[in-house]
């Protein structure tokens, strides 16, 4: 064994191409850590905040349907079956709940871009992907990118209901060129700049 220190578990040390031969050993350890702690907190903070949300956007449905059922309707030609504007007004709320808190993390992402000043193009250096027995996947990438502050690394994650799309796939295929975006001063903050948002944990830490 050379004296070269031995590469962590976290990154593959395939050389990316036209890399010197020097330069193809990665250190021990991402040069920003994972933080699990504070992953986990802000999931679980995330999740109550969308079951809230979602509560919110029902029950306002449910409030609509029997303003509409039990006084508007009543008012302009005698009534209508109370019951069926309460499912269409509850229903409505629940895909309304559905689709905000789908689409959040897509709008917290734009949201982080607009504080972002610095950008880049990094490069992907070693992806793992996992999937579920009852459908959904995750998938972490991690990347690398050079600047004039020096090198830098990180790792994003991805989750999906359903496996990704191809156009996915590609984009962060090993050793794929992607864009980066940060605030000055800040690379550990990343965000990759694709139309794909990551968890919600990695647009805070």
């Amino acid at each position: 064994m050379s004296k070269r220190s031995r590469p962590g578990p976290w990154i593959r040390t395939r050389p990316a191409p036209g890399r010197p031969a020097a330069s193809r050993a990665t250190p021990k350890g991402p040069a920003y850590p994972r933080r699990g702690g504070k992953r986990l907190g802000i999931g679980l903070l995330w999740l109550l905040i969308e079951l809230v949300v979602f509560s919110g956007i029902w029950f306002a449905g449910m409030l609509a349907g029997g303003y509409l059922g039990y006084e508007l309707l009543p008012r302009l030609d005698g009534g209508h079956n109370v019951g069926i504007v309460l499912a269409v007004f509850g229903i409505s709320g629940v895909l309304g709940g559905i689709v905000v808190c789908h689409k959040a993390r897509g709008w917290m992402m734009r949201l982080r871009l607009r504080g972002c000043t610095e950008s880049a193009t990094a490069t992907v250096r070693w992806t793992r992907s996992f999937y579920g027995p009852r459908g959904g996947s995750s998938h972490n990438i991690v990347v690398e990118w050079e600047d004039a502050a020096g090198e830098h690394a990180g790792e994003r994650q991805y989750r999906f209901v359903v496996t990704p799309s191809a156009h996915f796939t590609k984009r962060v295929e090993l050793f794929a060129r992607v864009p980066v975006r940060y605030p000055a001063g800040r690379p550990q903050r990343f965000i990759i700049d694709i139309p794909y948002a990551s968890t919600m944990a990695d647009l805070f830490i």
